[in-house]
C-alpha cells in the first residue's frame, strides 16, 4: 500500500478487527450470564421444540415473503421484455400451428410446461407494463392496457388448444388482479399505477439556494455528471428506470475493488459500523475528493452499483468510502 493511504488508515485510527471479535470480549460473552452479545448463528432453535405443522408453518413464513419478493422485482425488472417477447412468440404459435400438439420436442410434458410458463411470464409481464408507475409514466397507460389484453387473448387461446390447466388457472388469476389493481372503488374509474407517485415535476435539480454551501455544490457541479444523456452513457433502449439500473450489471463485466475495512464505533448504543475504503493505485490524494457512499436500506461494498462507482472514481485518483451498516454484510451485533 502507498504510503499516503498508510497515512490516511493511520490518522483514522480505526481498528481493522472487528471489536467483537477479539479474544477477551469473546471470553466475556461465555462468561457473561446475561448474554448481551447474543449468537449469530441461525434461527433454529424451534425446530427441537415445535411439531412438525408448526415448523412447516414458520418455514413457509420465513422463506416466502423474501422469495415472493425477489420474484416480483425480477418479473418487473424484465416486464418490459417479458410482455412483448411473449406476445410475439404466441401470435407465432397461433399462426405456424393448428393447436393440436406442442412444438415438436423430446418431451411432451416438459413442452406443455415451457408454454405454461411462458403464458404466464407473458400475461405478468403485461400487467406490469399496465399497472407499474414506471412504466405508465414512460409509456402511457394504453400500451400496457392494450399489450395486457393483447397477452391475455393469447394466452387463454394457447391453454385451450393445449389443454394447459395450470396456466389457464393462473392467467384468470391475474386477469382478477389486474382488476383489482385499475378499478379505483372510491372515485369508481380506472386507475393505472399510483395516483401519488404520479406527481408531475418539471425535470431538473431542486435544492435550497438559500443555503450557501449547497449552492456552492451545485455551482461547482458540472450539469453533464447530473444528467441523463446518451453522452454519459444512457441506456434508452431500455424500457423503464428499473431495468436501466439493473441491466446493466448483469450484461458487463465490473473489476473488482481492492477493499481496506475499518471499524467505526456508533454513539451512545456500543455497536459498530463497517468502513470499506478504496484507494487509487497511486495512493490517496490529498488534491482529489473523498466520497463517501451510503448503500441504503440493504447492500454493501459488494453491490454492482457501488463497485462500478468506486472503480470509476479511483481511476480518476479519488478515494471510496463505503459505510456498511450494522447488521450487513454479515457484520455482528449487539442486539
Amino acid at each position: 500500500m502507498p504510503s499516503s493511504s498508510q497515512e490516511f488508515l493511520q490518522i483514522l485510527d480505526l481498528p481493522m478487527v472487528h471489536p467483537f471479535c477479539q479474544q477477551e470480549d469473546v471470553i466475556a460473552y461465555f462468561n457473561d450470564a446475561s448474554g448481551n452479545i447474543p449468537p449469530m448463528g441461525p434461527l433454529d432453535y424451534h425446530l427441537n421444540v415445535e411439531p412438525w405443522w408448526e415448523r412447516a408453518i414458520t418455514t413457509w413464513l420465513m422463506v416466502a415473503p423474501p422469495l415472493l419478493a425477489m420474484a416480483e422485482l425480477w418479473i418487473r425488472l424484465f416486464a418490459g421484455l417479458l410482455g412483448p417477447i411473449g406476445c410475439v412468440y404466441l401470435t407465432y404459435l397461433w399462426i405456424t400451428t393448428d393447436g393440436t400438439s406442442v412444438p415438436k420436442g423430446r418431451d411432451c410434458k416438459q413442452n406443455h410446461f415451457r408454454l405454461e410458463i411462458l403464458c404466464l411470464l407473458t400475461v405478468a409481464g403485461s400487467l406490469v407494463l399496465m399497472t407499474d408507475t414506471l412504466y405508465v409514466l414512460n409509456n402511457g397507460p394504453d400500451i400496457g392496457a392494450l399489450l395486457f389484453i393483447v397477452a391475455v387473448v393469447l394466452a387463454l387461446r394457447t391453454c385451450l388448444n393445449y389443454h394447459l390447466s395450470i396456466a389457464s388457472i393462473g392467467t384468470w388469476m391475474l386477469v382478477l388482479l389486474a382488476i383489482r389493481l385499475v378499478w379505483d372503488e372510491q372515485r369508481g374509474t380506472l386507475n393505472f399505477g399510483s395516483l401519488q407517485e404520479q406527481v408531475l415535476i418539471s425535470e431538473g435539480l431542486y435544492y435550497d439556494s438559500s443555503n450557501p454551501f449547497i449552492h456552492s455544490v451545485v455551482e461547482n457541479w458540472p450539469e453533464h455528471f447530473r444528467s441523463y444523456s446518451l453522452q454519459d452513457g444512457a441506456t434508452p433502449w431500455l424500457p423503464s428506470g428499473d431495468s436501466r439500473t439493473g441491466i446493466p450489471f448483469l450484461l458487463n463485466h465490473l473489476p473488482s475493488c481492492d477493499w481496506h475495512r475499518v471499524f467505526l464505533p456508533t454513539l451512545e448504543d456500543d455497536e459498530y459500523v463497517a468502513l470499506d475504503i478504496a484507494f487509487p493505485a497511486s495512493g490517496y490524494r490529498r488534491d482529489q475528493p473523498v466520497y463517501l457512499v451510503l448503500h441504503g436500506l440493504n447492500g454493501g461494498s459488494n453491490e454492482d452499483y457501488i463497485r462500478d462507482f468506486t472503480y470509476r472514481r479511483i481511476e480518476a485518483g479519488s478515494t471510496v468510502i463505503v459505510m456498511a451498516a450494522r447488521g450487513m454484510m454479515d457484520l455482528p451485533v449487539r442486539g
